[in-house]
């Protein structure tokens, strides 16, 4: 084969011309300037193999002979060049190949192992607070640092928003650094690889990303799921992983769905992505709740009461995130008014943060439990002992204090400037009869999905 740039002919009348020039008829203005704008003829063999340029990296040419090879072998007939094989070749980002490889993925330059990971510090295993929910992707993490490329590859955790997936991925790089082993691992998000080859398509030469992520020991890719329609990344993860897992590096990712779940996914790489170990991560159980309560808290060195950890893992549920994030408010509400915040503060700011958008304040919630019992909203307010009026009211009370988190004081202004007291015996008295009551709970449990609901 002869050298890059030796050309059978001197004229610009090329072979490689004439089929431009009916591609560019037959194909959309955008198509053609994406993918075949500045290809050029850069040999032809005695063999009749005419090697083709094109300005972009080797999925330039995948794609080009998935999407085109059809029209292209048409036109060839047309021109009558049917004795010619036409051969695509990417671009030579480094201008010093000599000759065309006949594989389309490269080896990439060499570099020194060093840490190309951007991990946050405090994203490691032993600020992971770990419980049933999590315990495989856990323990499957750890494993990876231990053997990479070997047990579990690819690892491919997944799970909803904010339950420590980008935790545990950075934790894997941060563990291999502590542990001081020579290895060149890579955080990215898909997102960012997306970033990368679009600017590269928009300068159409490469800032060797791609090598980046083919030098990688470790490959750690957060939010995998952005790949779903988008046919390009998707070749480009797809000769990655390849490129990866056939020289035993290891691949570990994360998604918010299983791969099976992922739409507008090619095949081949739903297939790859289950070859090793899927895991799960749920939402925290109570117990999980409280634990990563208490771990933030001891961070930011709050000293907060049991009651108050059973309190906000009762109110949060969803994830980590969210719990974290509620820590982390107290902590800064309590440097600004200088002391540790106390539980009926607290339940002040969870009500104020859970009901951002929402119009349930007391007066609504009394609304819904009168009408829940069947009673008037002004009968309840009055001053009548009657059992059906009096167990009414002290749940209002009780569910103000326990769902809303106002303080004694502003539910009692509510009803008329009732003290203190009379609200948290109202209080202890529902807390009680709740315990054995069926029928109240039953009640309890309708007002609570009603207010859910707005």
């Amino acid at each position: 084969m002869e050298r890059l740039g030796e050309f059978l002919s001197k004229n610009e009348d090329t072979l490689w011309s004439k089929f431009l020039n009916v591609l560019k008829k037959r194909l959309p203005e955008t198509s053609f300037e994406t993918w075949f704008s500045g290809s050029k003829e850069i040999a032809l063999t005695g063999d009749n193999r005419l090697i083709v340029q094109v300005q972009g990296p080797s999925f330039y040419v995948e794609y080009i002979e998935k999407q085109f090879r059809p029209l292209i072998e048409e036109i060839k007939t047309e021109l009558g060049f049917s004795e010619y094989s036409i051969i695509f070749s990417p671009i030579d980002e480094e201008n010093d190949r000599e000759e065309i490889k006949s594989s389309v993925l490269q080896k990439p330059k060499k570099v020194r192992r060093k840490r190309l990971a951007n991990l946050k510090s405090d994203y490691t295993f032993s600020t992971f607070v770990v419980g049933k929910s999590n315990q495989l992707a856990y323990f499957a993490a750890k494993r990876v640092v231990e053997s990479p490329g070997r047990e579990y590859n690819p690892l491919f955790i997944y799970g909803g928003v904010g339950l420590g997936k980008t935790h545990l991925l950075q934790a894997i790089g941060n563990e291999v650094f502590a542990k001081g082993k020579n290895l060149n691992v890579v955080y990215t998000t898909c997102e960012q690889i997306m970033n990368h080859l679009v600017n590269y398509l928009q300068k159409k030469r490469g800032d060797g990303f791609k090598d980046t992520l083919r030098n990688a020991d470790i490959l750690l890719i957060d939010d995998i799921h952005f790949l779903q329609g988008k046919d390009m990344l998707q070749e480009e993860i797809f000769h990655t992983f390849n490129y990866l897992f056939d020289r035993e590096k290891q691949i570990v990712m994360t998604s918010d769905r299983h791969p099976g779940d992922m739409h507008s996914l090619q095949e081949r790489l739903v297939s790859r992505f289950r070859w090793g170990l899927v895991v799960r991560i749920d939402p925290p159980d109570f117990e999980t709740r409280v634990a990563i309560l208490k771990k933030k808290a001891e961070q930011f060195g709050l000293v907060l009461s049991e009651d108050t950890y059973m309190f906000l893992a009762r109110v949060y549920k969803k994830s980590v995130r969210e719990l974290e994030g509620i820590i982390t408010k107290i902590k800064m509400l309590s440097s600004i008014v200088e002391h540790t915040l106390t539980l009926d503060e607290i339940k002040e700011v969870v009500f104020e943060e859970e009901n951002k958008g929402r119009k349930i304040d007391i007066d609504r919630l009394a609304e819904v439990v009168a009408e829940e019992f069947g009673i008037s909203k002004k009968l309840m307010k009055s001053r009548s002992r009657k059992k059906e009026i009096l167990i009414p009211r002290q749940l209002v009370m009780y569910l103000a204090k326990e769902y809303l988190g106002l303080t004694l004081t502003k539910i009692g202004d509510y009803f008329g400037g009732k003290d203190h007291t009379t609200v948290i015996n109202a209080v202890n008295k529902i807390q009680k009869r709740l315990s054995t009551d069926i029928n109240l709970q039953k009640h309890l449990n309708s007002i609570k999905d009603r207010l859910e609901r707005e």
